[in-house]
This record gives C-alpha cells, structure tokens and sequence, in this order.
C-alpha cells in the first residue's frame, strides 16, 4: 500500500525538522495555507512550486499528478 502524497509530505515536513508554521516563514505564506497545500485542498502550481523547492524537492517527486513543470 502507498502512502498518499499528503502522507508523503507530511513525513518529509517532520524528517526536515519543520512544522507548518516555519515552511510557511520560509516561503512567505500561513501555517494554515501549508495545511491546504499538504492536504491538497490548494493545488496552486505556484503554492506547491514553493513548497517543493523548500523541502529540495521537485513537483513532481511530492505529486506525481502534477503537470510537468511550472506554471
């Protein structure tokens, strides 16, 4: 069984040491934007870009639905 991206990227936010609130210092948003972000409730190609590049990971690597690319 494979873990949702949500889950994914909820355990990659633990292993790095962030929490909601210090990605989203990071990248200029709230804790609760992270939150709709991670749980899919935004799906924004520029919000998951930004996510993404904060835990050094492609799009693509946290929602292998997503469109390749930044749009």
């Amino acid at each position: 069984m494979t873990d949702s991206p949500s889950e994914r990227i909820k355990t990659l936010i633990k292993e790095r040491g962030h929490t909601y609130r210090s990605l989203g210092d990071e990248i200029g948003i709230s804790p609760q934007a992270v939150s709709e972000i991670v749980n899919g409730r935004t799906k924004g190609a520029t919000a998951r870009y930004a996510l993404a590049k904060a835990l050094d990971r492609e799009v693509e690597d946290l929602w292998p639905d997503a469109p390749k690319g930044r749009e």
